[in-house]
């Protein structure tokens, strides 16, 4: 039996209407994420990466502590917008495709997205204090002072030697699982779906950003490298798996890199040279 012409473009005008709003999440997020790079790269070439960088705001800001942590999670905000949305998109999508979710109450990717950033908030505090801890470990002990390079090197080497562990292939795992849709019907309910989320990329990705903290925050090299990573991890489903093999060799790589550099002469091939990397 077929419907008559004015049912069959009401029909269409509903459909065009629900399928709408299912991509303008998609949309809104990738503008965002420009305009986090955009942000980015304008610091970084006009050289005021100082209030995003913990380094600055712990040591030479002279600010409080409480003061310069407020700074840099305005900056950490900015970052996580910039690497983590890429990232998230193959969720989002789905999400937000009809396949993963039949209804959604309004604000409810907006409660998802906060209870995501809300574990990477979280890990980005425990990173700065622990930077601090260990500012003031150097400033107490002049061997690690004179040393200061093995921070880095062991950042590097435990952002490689974690890409080969049991844990981190489970939590690409858990990333890539159908359980990750939800019925979000009901805004606490997509606010600790946003947070189970950010707590299972966080087990995926928590050494890689803690080798970029480590090394330096204000790097476009390093943003795009690790962003190009966890994207890549998400998107390629069946060989994120074998992703991390190589990606785990070039972090190790980096370390020993590092280590013989920092042993090299001084003039020679010191770490100058790798200055504009970090």
């Amino acid at each position: 039996m077929r419907l008559p012409a004015t049912l069959l473009m009401k029909r269409r005008d509903l459909e065009k209407h629900d399928q709408a709003p299912r991509w303008s999440p998609l949309l809104w997020l990738g503008l965002l994420a420009g305009i986090a790079w955009a942000v980015t790269l304008l610091a970084v070439s006009t050289r005021h990466t100082e209030w995003g960088d913990h380094h600055y705001l712990l040591q030479a800001s002279g600010l409080p502590i409480v003061s310069a942590l407020g700074f840099f999670l305005v900056s950490w905000q900015v970052m996580i917008l910039a690497m983590m949305v890429p990232s998230l998109t193959p969720l989002l999508r789905q999400m937000t495709s009809g396949d993963g979710v039949s209804t959604r109450a309004p604000g409810a990717i907006a409660m998802f997205l906060a209870g995501y950033d809300l574990i990477w908030t979280a890990f980005g505090c425990v990173a700065f204090f622990g930077d601090a801890l260990i500012h003031n470990l150097v400033e107490k002990w002049s061997w690690l002072g004179s040393h200061d390079t093995i921070i880095a090197t062991g950042a590097l080497a435990l952002a490689g030697v974690y890409q080969f562990t049991p844990v981190k292939a489970r939590f690409l795992r858990v990333c890539q699982a159908p359980s990750q849709r939800t019925d979000m019907t009901c805004l606490d309910d997509a606010c600790r779906s946003g947070a189970g989320a950010g707590c299972s990329h966080l087990g995926s990705c928590w050494a890689l950003m803690l080798a970029m903290f480590g090394v330096g925050m204000g790097s476009l090299v390093w943003m795009a490298a690790l962003t190009g990573v966890m994207t890549a991890e998400q998107f390629l489903r069946a060989h994120a798996l074998t992703l991390r093999w190589p990606v785990g060799l070039i972090f190790c790589a980096l370390a020993v890199l590092t280590v013989a550099l920092s042993a090299a002469p001084p003039g020679r091939f010191g770490l100058a040279g790798l200055r504009p990397f970090w």
